[in-house]
């Protein structure tokens, strides 16, 4: 047993208990009482002080122990409990040594966790170890005044051998990782790449469909205004014959107007003559060619039948509207 947990305590009548334990004392070698920190009295020789039991939270180191694990794997394993005392008298009397018991059953249950898992399970999943060894310890130390805080596994070694091939085995890993880590790059950079290019094309696809649209429009707009300026121009144009022509009719109903229209046809008679003679070698001549009074004295006759004609007109247009009834 560890004296310093359970050690004995000489009888002094008057003795005196630390704040940090509790003493088990014994009558004529008969369990008597707990005593509490304090002072107090004990009858020496017949009171004895059996047990000084420390009753803070203390560490009990578990030394490394050989085990198989479920690979077949052989390792050595050690770990540490955290426990504490809270019956000095199950502590005392509910079995021989508590402390060497609660070493060797944690011994035990790491055992048998260690053949239910892989190498690589122990090495990575440790808490839940710890939590099946503490499981197991608080449901047998119950009974020797003990309650487990806490379990921790602390070391595990290897043979070395499968240490090299764990080193090899961590290489290959990060190698592994690295590639993995190199092909998401490429990837990402190729995705990001053909999607720069995918909405390059879209906005020149885009910007041609709207200049397109805009060099329709203007060629819209272009046409539409040259039919304005053409229609614009046509009925300018028609308006200026027509608003001649009224000149022209006005003027050759008087005295004066018809015969400077006589003299106009003439000189156009003769200008287109001569034209004739100039350009054609041979030409046909008119038999009243060198009669110029007479061809004068017909050009009067016809403009003076067409103003005839004209005022024919306009004589029958004005009954005609007489004969309009509203």
């Amino acid at each position: 047993m560890d004296l310093n947990l359970f050690s004995i305590r000489a009888n002094y009548f008057i003795n005196i208990c630390s704040q940090n334990e509790n003493i088990v004392i014994e009558r004529f070698g008969k369990f008597s009482r707990i005593q509490k920190p304090g002072f107090f009295l004990a009858i020496p020789y017949i009171d004895r002080l059996k047990y000084s039991i420390d009753m803070r939270e203390i560490t009990v180191p578990i030394d490394p122990q050989h085990a198989i694990t479920q690979d077949n794997v052989s390792i050595d394993i050690g770990g540490v409990v955290y426990m504490k005392f809270d019956d000095p008298y199950k502590a005392s009397y509910g079995v021989s040594d508590p402390i060497f018991a609660i070493s060797q059953f944690c011994q035990s249950a790491m055992r048998s966790i260690v053949g239910k898992n892989s190498l690589d399970e122990i090495f990575h999943k440790r808490e839940t170890l710890n939590d099946y060894i503490i499981t197991s310890l608080r449901e047998a130390v119950s009974a020797w005044g003990a309650t487990v805080m806490r379990y921790e596994i602390t070391d595990i070694h290897v043979a070395n051998d499968i240490r090299e091939a764990m080193s090899r085995q961590a290489n290959a890993e990060r190698k592994r990782r690295e590639d993995v880590l190199h092909a998401e790059a490429l990837k990402r950079s190729q995705i990001l790449e053909s999607e720069g290019l995918k909405q390059k094309l879209i906005n020149e696809s885009e910007g041609r469909k709207i200049q397109v649209e805009n060099e329709a429009l203007a060629s819209a707009n272009s046409v539409k205004i040259n039919g304005e300026a053409a229609k614009y121009a046509a009925i300018k144009h028609a308006e200026g014959i027509s608003e001649s022509l009224k000149i022209m009719g006005s003027e050759l109903s008087t005295s004066n107007g018809s015969k400077a229209a006589q003299i106009m046809i003439a000189q156009k008679y003769i200008e287109e003559f001569g034209k004739i003679v100039g350009k054609s070698n041979s030409i046909i001549i008119p038999s009243d060619a060198n009669d110029i009074s007479g061809f004068i004295t017909k050009a009067i006759g016809i403009s003076n039948f067409a103003q005839k004609e004209n005022s024919n007109e306009f004589v029958n247009e004005k009954k005609d509207r007489k004969d309009i009834k509203f």
